[in-house]
C-alpha cells in the first residue's frame, strides 16, 4: 500500500539516474540529487497519510437507526454486524464512594448522549434531573427503553438501563485491535453540565483501570475536553468535532484555540488543539437539526479533505445516513464515516469493492478468564 512517506516520492537513484553506456552523465547528476536531498532534509516531515486504505465503519451510538441508541444491545448488534469502531457518548455521573452497584470510588462514566434522562426516553424518579448530580445507583433505577420516532426501524429494548462505560468495554476483549470512539458531552455555560475536569477524569480513570487506553479515541464538540486529555495522556488520539454551532469567532467551545489566530481555519484549529482527526458535519448545509440532514444536502468540500490530509489529519464526517452521500464522501477521500446505519455503509463500501470489517468474534475462553468479570 502506497503511503505519503514512501521513499519513491522523495527521490532516489531510480528517479533521474540513467543506467547504460554513459556513466559521465550519471556522475554529473549526483550533485543535483544531493542538493535536492539536502533541501528535503530542511523541510518538515511528510505527513503520514495512507492512500487507498479501508474506510472506517463507525457505528454512531452503536447504530441507533437499527437499535436503541447507546444501549448494550445496540453495541452488541454492531459487533455482530461488523464495524471498525463503536461510537458512544459519555456524561459523568456524580463522584461517589463505594457504590453498591459499582464497587469502587470514581465518577461514574455513563453511556448517554444527553445531560439529563428525558421523559421522551426514560421513566423513573430521577427523569429530568442532571445526570451529573446522580450516583449510578440512582441512575440505575430509571428505565430508558423508549424507541425514537425519528428512527422508525429502531428496535426498542424492553427494560433498558443506562449503561456504564465498563459494560461497553466488556463486550470487546482488551487485547483485540478494536476502537472505541468516546464522545465526551459537556456544554459550556450550562448548569446541567459537568465540568470538563469531571468528564475527562471519568473517562481516563475507567480507561486506565480497564487497560483500554490503547483502544480509545476521545472526541468532543467542547474542545476544553481535548485540551485536558492532551495534557493528562498525550498518547490518546483526539478527534476535533465541530459544526456551525461551535466553530465561530468568540466561541466558548474551542478551548485553548483562538479562532482569529488560526484564521477561522478548522484544519489549523485541529492541529492547534493536538487532534489527529478532523470531524466536521458532513454537509455544508449544517447539522443543527435533531436528526441528520436528508438526501441531497451539499457535501463538505473536497478542498477541506485534501488540506486536512496534507496537514497529516484524517477526516471523519458525521452523521451520514444517506447512501448516496456515503458514496460521494468515500469518493472525496474521507477516512471513515460516522453513521446511524452501519449496514448501509457496509453495502456502499462493498459496492465500491472496498473491504468491510468482519463480525467481531469473541476470544477463546482461556483468554476471557484473564479478564475481570463484567457487571
Amino acid at each position: 500500500m502506497l503511503t505519503m512517506d514512501d521513499h519513491s516520492v522523495i527521490g532516489g537513484p531510480e528517479n533521474g539516474v540513467h543506467t547504460g553506456a554513459r556513466p559521465a552523465r550519471r556522475v554529473r547528476l549526483w550533485p543535483l540529487l544531493a542538493a535536492g536531498l539536502a533541501l528535503t532534509a530542511c523541510q518538515p516531515p511528510v505527513p503520514q497519510v495512507q492512500i487507498g486504505k479501508r474506510v472506517e465503519v463507525i457505528a454512531h451510538e452503536g447504530g441507533r437507526g437499527l437499535n436503541l441508541g447507546d444501549s448494550l444491545a445496540a453495541f452488541q448488534s454492531a459487533l455482530d454486524l461488523g464495524v471498525d469502531v463503536l461510537d458512544l457518548d459519555i456524561v459523568p455521573g456524580k463522584a461517589q464512594g463505594a457504590d453498591e452497584l459499582v464497587g469502587y470510588q470514581r465518577p461514574a462514566p455513563l453511556v448517554w448522549g444527553d445531560l439529563t434522562a428525558s421523559a421522551s426516553k426514560c421513566n423513573g424518579k430521577y427523569v429530568g434531573q442532571p445526570l451529573k448530580d446522580l450516583t449510578f445507583a440512582q441512575v440505575f433505577t430509571m428505565v430508558c427503553d423508549k424507541a425514537s420516532p425519528s428512527f422508525p426501524d429502531q428496535k426498542a429494548v424492553s427494560g433498558n438501563k443506562i449503561a456504564l462505560l465498563q459494560q461497553v468495554f466488556n463486550l470487546v476483549n482488551r487485547r483485540s485491535k478494536f476502537t472505541f470512539d468516546i464522545q465526551i458531552h459537556t456544554v459550556p455555560n450550562d448548569p446541567s453540565s459537568s465540568t470538563p475536569e469531571q468528564a475527562t477524569e471519568a473517562v481516563l480513570l475507567e480507561s486506565k483501570r480497564d487497560h483500554r487506553e490503547g483502544q480509545i479515541r476521545v472526541k468532543s464538540f467542547d474542545w476544553r475536553n481535548l485540551d485536558l486529555i492532551r495534557q493528562q495522556n498525550p498518547k490518546v488520539t483526539l478527534i476535533a468535532m465541530y459544526d456551525e454551532r461551535t466553530f465561530f469567532s468568540g466561541s466558548p467551545w474551542l478551548g485553548s484555540v483562538d479562532y482569529a489566530a488560526v484564521g477561522g481555519d478548522p484544519v489549523k484549529a485541529a492541529q492547534r488543539i493536538g487532534a489527529s482527526i478532523l470531524s466536521p458535519c458532513y454537509t455544508t448545509a449544517g447539522c443543527a437539526g435533531p436528526t441528520p440532514p436528508g438526501p441531497g444536502s451539499p457535501l463538505l468540500e473536497k478542498a477541506l479533505v485534501d488540506r486536512a490530509h496534507a496537514a497529516g489529519l484524517k477526516v471523519i464526517p458525521w452523521t451520514v445516513n444517506d447512501e448516496k452521500a456515503m458514496s460521494d464522501l468515500v469518493d472525496l477521500g474521507v477516512d471513515g464515516i460516522v453513521t446511524d446505519y452501519p449496514d448501509r455503509l457496509r453495502k456502499v463500501l462493498k459496492a465500491k469493492g472496498i473491504d468491510v470489517p468482519d463480525p467481531y468474534k469473541p476470544p477463546v475462553a482461556k483468554t476471557l478468564e484473564k479478564n475481570p468479570p463484567g457487571l
